[in-house]
């Protein structure tokens, strides 16, 4: 996403006379977004942005909405090749959904092979708003030497370049020695043959020691998440462990022992509760040194079972820019397209089971790993079948496309069996889309991430 910045203020009614620039249209992906007085101008399929004062926001919008209706002068010429470039207006016989598929197929990376592997479903902690049941069920031996014939097989797929092993549970590092293992044997593998290889472990960060990241480092882990649930005194009651006097100052004083050599994100669940962000910030800046948070990302996420309606946005606002202030880098909270679509993406569950997303119970996934390391599906996945390609597809025609990518996987399986229509997974489209958009603009800003450039309409 690039932003142009906000020196788009003023404007000149005599800037309106023709200028040869013909046969254009504006995307079908451009959002309108009052903010703060200001206005957002958004690109969906390209990621562009830029801001203008509220009172101008009508002459610009006219700008992009009516490219042929064009203002002359050589500034605005310029400007408009800039919303060309970028995204906003199109040649007249532009495919605007042949683009659409091509950033689709880019975002599956068919080059890529991702391998999910939860060993068990236990945990240690028992956070409320955990998806898991925690069932006390450990992948067995038989059941690893599959998955290593699988992964033999899968680097073996034509086109190949990237193989990334992703540990999940439950609690994964309750299986350490199996784990490790089991890295060890993949990134020997890829280095065989060629293949570039990846690994990460989504943790509650409270197993882990100095000993222990420096044996997973050896072994080939390059990524952790580690979740924090607020600042230290609500982390501790919701990640409240027997074994510790405090999983808060464990974790992050493992996070800022392993951000000298692997990728770290520290993911914030949050709610109306325990978004203090004056306290999260200060308890940050306690725990983690100054050359650990340059290297340490923060995932913001609302904890899926909360009401949106309770959430002050200002606040996960002041979060953004205070994170940014400590040299932590916020990813963008983001719809996107889900993990599942990627081409070559799979979850192997403790039994045996397969499937394309990790939110499922043991007993409900339909794919099976066989001894042999191949995948049996019940049925023709149809579900696994993007938006894209389903002409009938209602998501086809939503001006939120780019932004989301249609539903889940799960939820296509009801869609496609001609049953039953899937429902939109927001509630209010509009609102719920204007606050992604919002979010990801404000990161953005408070990063400096953007592009200045001259105000056609000052010239």
């Amino acid at each position: 996403m690039q932003h142009y910045n906000d020196g788009l203020e003023s404007h000149n009614p005599k800037l309106y006379n023709p200028l040869k620039i013909k046969a254009m249209k504006p995307s079908r992906y451009n959002y309108y977004l009052p903010y703060k007085g200001q206005t957002i101008i958004y690109n969906g399929l390209t990621e562009h942005f830029f801001k203008v004062k509220g009172e101008h926001a009508d002459f610009y919008k006219t700008l992009v909405d009516y490219p042929d209706d064009n203002l002359d002068g050589e500034t605005v010429s310029n400007f408009l090749d800039k919303l060309k470039s970028d995204g906003f207006i199109l040649d007249d016989d532009t495919d605007e959904f042949e683009l659409l598929r091509e950033k689709y197929e880019r975002l599956r990376r068919p080059y890529e092979y991702h391998l999910m592997i939860l060993t068990t479903y236990d945990c240690n902690l028992r956070c409320w708003y955990c998806v898991q049941d925690h069932q006390k069920l450990v992948m067995d031996d038989a059941l690893i030497d599959a998955i290593k014939a699988h992964v033999e097989k899968a680097l073996k797929t034509e086109g190949i370049q990237i193989f990334f092993l992703n540990w999940f549970g439950g609690e994964p590092l309750l299986d350490y020695e199996r784990l490790k293992d089991f890295t060890e044997f993949a990134k020997s593998l890829c280095e065989k043959n060629g293949i570039m290889f990846h690994s990460g472990i989504t943790t509650n960060g409270t197993l882990l020691d100095k000993e222990r990241i420096d044996a997973l480092n050896a072994a080939g882990v390059t990524n952790y998440q580690i979740t924090v649930d607020g600042p230290k005194k609500i982390h501790d009651k919701v990640k409240h462990c027997h074994e510790i006097e405090s999983a808060f100052d464990k974790a992050l004083e493992n996070v800022d022992y392993l951000s000298r050599f692997a990728d770290c994100t520290l993911r914030f669940n949050y709610t109306h509760k325990n978004l203090l962000v004056d306290e999260l910030l200060a308890d940050l800046e306690n725990k983690l040194s100054p050359e650990s948070r340059r290297r340490v990302h923060l995932s913001i996420y609302k904890v899926w079972q909360e009401s949106q309606s309770l959430i002050d946005d200002s606040e996960v606002e002041r979060l953004y820019k205070g994170a940014h202030r400590l040299a932590l880098h916020p990813y963008l909270p983001q719809a996107g397209m889900c993990y599942a679509d990627q081409k070559h993406f799979y979850c192997v569950f403790p039994n045996g089971k397969v499937g394309k997303c990790d939110n499922h119970s043991p007993g409900s996934v339909g794919g099976t790993m066989t001894p042999a390391g191949d995948i049996i599906w019940p049925e023709m996945q149809l579900h696994h079948k993007s938006v894209v390609d389903i002409p009938d597809c209602e998501c086809i025609e939503c001006r939120y496309l780019p932004l989301c990518w249609g539903p889940c996987v799960s939820k296509r399986k009801v869609m496609y069996s001609g049953n039953s229509k899937v429902e939109c997974m927001y509630s209010d489209r509009d609102k719920d889309m204007a606050k992604l958009i919002t979010s990801a603009c404000i990161n953005y800003e408070s990063a400096e991430a953007y592009m200045e450039i001259e105000n056609p309409s000052d010239k």
